[in-house]
């Protein structure tokens, strides 16, 4: 496969959700990626979806609740908010940013950004944080693949 595609793929794979950086970042290593350019093509990449999840996650939501055919995923969203809303509620911009920032399955730029606009947590310092987050995660699973590069082998 080209070299600039797997750049572009893993750039696109940093913004779909539940995949977002930490899945790009570990792909981009099994394709032998520069590690530079995963590191800051999947942080930029993650960081696209965030305005556009602030200013239209609350009406999505509300689609997805009138909808009976998407109840069970208004469940599963309401579910995860409720679940984090004390933490945020508490703790505002630091437990966003310990949020995005832990790379642990669903607790991701997506999933913190959605919170921070049900909470209607305020715009630049949610962006700040989601950015600040982003970044740490970055840096965690870069790190990790850098340093244990056997658990990211490419598999022939």
């Amino acid at each position: 496969m080209n070299i600039i595609w797997e750049y572009i793929m893993m750039f696109g794979m940093s913004m779909v959700p539940i995949l977002e950086q930490r899945g790009a970042i570990i792909y981009g290593f099994t394709r032998s990626l520069n590690p530079f350019l995963i590191f800051i093509l999947t942080y930029i990449g993650s960081l696209i979806p965030v305005p556009v999840i602030f200013l239209f996650f609350t009406k999505i939501l509300e689609f997805i609740d009138k909808n009976k055919s998407l109840k069970w995923l208004s469940n599963i969203i309401n579910n995860k908010i409720n679940k984090n809303k004390e933490h945020f509620v508490k703790y505002k911009e630091i437990g966003l940013i310990t949020f995005i920032g832990v790379p642990l399955p669903m607790t991701g730029v997506y999933t913190g950004t959605a919170i921070a606009t049900v909470l209607k947590l305020n715009f630049k310092k949610s962006m700040f944080c989601a950015a600040i987050g982003a970044l740490i995660s970055s840096c965690i699973v870069t790190l990790g693949c850098v340093f244990v590069p056997a658990l990211f082998m490419r598999i022939s």
